[in-house]
Protein backbone atom coordinates (compact mmCIF):
# COMPACT_ATOMS: atom_id res chain seq x y z
CA UNK A 1 0.00 0.00 0.00
CA UNK A 2 1.01 3.23 -0.57
CA UNK A 3 0.40 6.00 1.89
CA UNK A 4 1.33 9.40 2.62
CA UNK A 5 0.98 12.65 4.33
CA UNK A 6 0.72 15.73 2.82
CA UNK A 7 1.19 18.97 4.83
CA UNK A 8 1.78 22.78 5.87
CA UNK A 9 4.66 23.54 6.96
CA UNK A 10 8.32 22.25 8.11
CA UNK A 11 8.87 20.56 11.49
CA UNK A 12 11.39 22.08 13.32
CA UNK A 13 11.95 20.48 16.23
CA UNK A 14 14.78 17.63 16.07
CA UNK A 15 12.79 15.72 18.78
CA UNK A 16 9.68 15.83 16.79
CA UNK A 17 12.35 14.51 13.25
CA UNK A 18 13.21 12.51 14.72
CA UNK A 19 10.37 10.71 16.00
CA UNK A 20 8.88 11.05 12.37
CA UNK A 21 12.09 9.59 10.94
CA UNK A 22 11.40 6.64 13.45
CA UNK A 23 7.85 5.97 12.89
CA UNK A 24 8.26 6.36 8.81
CA UNK A 25 11.61 3.95 8.90
CA UNK A 26 8.93 1.14 10.37
CA UNK A 27 5.69 1.90 8.22
CA UNK A 28 7.95 1.63 5.49
CA UNK A 29 9.16 -1.65 6.64
CA UNK A 30 5.76 -2.87 5.32
CA UNK A 31 4.51 0.00 3.13
CA UNK A 32 5.78 3.18 0.87
CA UNK A 33 5.29 5.70 3.13
CA UNK A 34 5.93 8.98 2.13
CA UNK A 35 5.36 12.79 3.91
CA UNK A 36 5.49 15.88 1.45
CA UNK A 37 5.95 19.60 2.90
CA UNK A 38 4.49 22.43 0.99
CA UNK A 39 5.54 25.24 2.00
CA UNK A 40 2.91 27.71 4.78
CA UNK A 41 1.90 31.33 4.03
CA UNK A 42 2.75 33.78 6.30
CA UNK A 43 -0.62 35.40 7.70
CA UNK A 44 0.01 39.32 8.72
CA UNK A 45 -0.72 40.48 12.01
CA UNK A 46 -4.29 41.47 12.14
CA UNK A 47 -5.31 39.62 9.19
CA UNK A 48 -9.02 39.65 7.48
CA UNK A 49 -11.15 37.02 7.32
CA UNK A 50 -10.75 37.27 3.21
CA UNK A 51 -6.71 38.26 3.88
CA UNK A 52 -7.16 34.30 5.69
CA UNK A 53 -9.31 32.22 3.17
CA UNK A 54 -6.54 33.27 0.05
CA UNK A 55 -3.89 31.97 2.32
CA UNK A 56 -5.61 28.75 2.88
CA UNK A 57 -5.93 28.95 -0.40
CA UNK A 58 -2.84 29.41 -1.81
CA UNK A 59 -1.54 26.23 0.86
CA UNK A 60 -4.61 24.14 -0.64
CA UNK A 61 -3.24 24.77 -4.28
CA UNK A 62 0.55 23.68 -3.22
CA UNK A 63 -1.21 20.77 -1.64
CA UNK A 64 -3.37 19.97 -4.69
CA UNK A 65 -0.10 19.59 -6.89
CA UNK A 66 0.95 16.67 -4.77
CA UNK A 67 -2.63 14.91 -5.39
CA UNK A 68 -3.46 12.15 -8.04
CA UNK A 69 -6.43 11.76 -9.92
CA UNK A 70 -7.08 7.94 -7.63
CA UNK A 71 -5.67 9.11 -4.83
CA UNK A 72 -8.06 8.12 -1.88
CA UNK A 73 -8.18 11.74 0.49
CA UNK A 74 -8.30 11.90 4.06
CA UNK A 75 -8.61 14.90 5.56
CA UNK A 76 -7.47 15.37 8.89
CA UNK A 77 -9.87 18.76 9.89
CA UNK A 78 -11.98 20.16 13.05
CA UNK A 79 -15.43 19.61 11.58
CA UNK A 80 -14.31 15.88 10.90
CA UNK A 81 -15.76 12.68 12.56
CA UNK A 82 -13.65 11.72 15.45
CA UNK A 83 -13.27 7.88 15.11
CA UNK A 84 -11.08 5.11 16.90
CA UNK A 85 -8.00 3.35 15.00
CA UNK A 86 -10.10 0.30 14.40
CA UNK A 87 -12.53 2.54 12.55
CA UNK A 88 -9.74 3.78 10.54
CA UNK A 89 -8.15 0.76 9.52
CA UNK A 90 -11.74 -0.62 8.51
CA UNK A 91 -11.86 2.20 5.88
CA UNK A 92 -8.79 1.84 4.91
CA UNK A 93 -9.19 -1.43 4.16
CA UNK A 94 -12.41 -0.70 2.35
CA UNK A 95 -10.26 1.95 0.39
CA UNK A 96 -7.61 -0.16 -0.77
CA UNK A 97 -10.34 -2.58 -1.61
CA UNK A 98 -12.07 -0.61 -4.01
CA UNK A 99 -8.78 0.91 -5.82
CA UNK A 100 -5.16 0.82 -5.85
CA UNK A 101 -4.47 4.54 -5.69
CA UNK A 102 -2.52 5.98 -2.43
CA UNK A 103 -3.50 6.94 0.56
CA UNK A 104 -3.82 10.26 1.21
CA UNK A 105 -3.67 12.02 4.11
CA UNK A 106 -4.13 15.82 4.33
CA UNK A 107 -3.25 18.57 7.49
CA UNK A 108 -3.90 22.08 6.44
CA UNK A 109 -1.61 25.25 8.35
CA UNK A 110 -2.49 26.74 11.12
CA UNK A 111 -5.53 28.49 9.69
CA UNK A 112 -7.10 25.05 8.15
CA UNK A 113 -7.57 23.46 5.59
CA UNK A 114 -9.12 24.96 1.88
CA UNK A 115 -12.55 24.14 1.74
CA UNK A 116 -12.16 22.15 -1.65
CA UNK A 117 -9.66 19.85 -0.16
CA UNK A 118 -11.77 18.73 2.27
CA UNK A 119 -15.14 18.02 -0.18
CA UNK A 120 -13.01 15.83 -2.28
CA UNK A 121 -12.21 13.64 0.95
CA UNK A 122 -13.41 10.80 1.22
CA UNK A 123 -12.94 10.42 5.02
CA UNK A 124 -12.57 13.43 7.26
CA UNK A 125 -11.86 13.03 10.54
CA UNK A 126 -10.39 14.94 13.32
CA UNK A 127 -8.02 13.20 16.70
CA UNK A 128 -9.84 15.66 19.36
CA UNK A 129 -12.26 18.17 19.66
CA UNK A 130 -9.27 19.84 20.80
CA UNK A 131 -6.60 21.79 18.29
CA UNK A 132 -3.24 20.21 18.32
CA UNK A 133 0.39 22.51 17.15
CA UNK A 134 0.52 20.81 13.45
CA UNK A 135 3.75 19.75 13.86
CA UNK A 136 2.26 17.21 16.32
CA UNK A 137 0.10 16.42 14.58
CA UNK A 138 1.98 14.52 11.70
CA UNK A 139 4.18 12.83 14.70
CA UNK A 140 0.04 11.35 16.40
CA UNK A 141 -0.98 10.36 12.39
CA UNK A 142 2.17 8.85 11.73
CA UNK A 143 1.78 7.11 14.98
CA UNK A 144 -1.75 5.81 14.43
CA UNK A 145 -0.90 5.16 10.71
CA UNK A 146 1.88 2.42 12.57
CA UNK A 147 -0.39 1.06 15.02
CA UNK A 148 -2.85 0.07 12.51
CA UNK A 149 -0.47 -2.02 10.27
CA UNK A 150 -3.08 -1.40 7.35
Amino acid sequence: MNIAIICVGKIKEEFYRNAMKKMSDEINQKHHFQVFEVADEKTPEGASQKEEEKIIQTEGEKIEKYLKPDDHIIALCIEGKQISKEELKKTLTRMQEQSSGRMVFLIGGSLGLWDKLIKRAELKFSFSKMTFPHQLMRVMLTEVIGQIGV
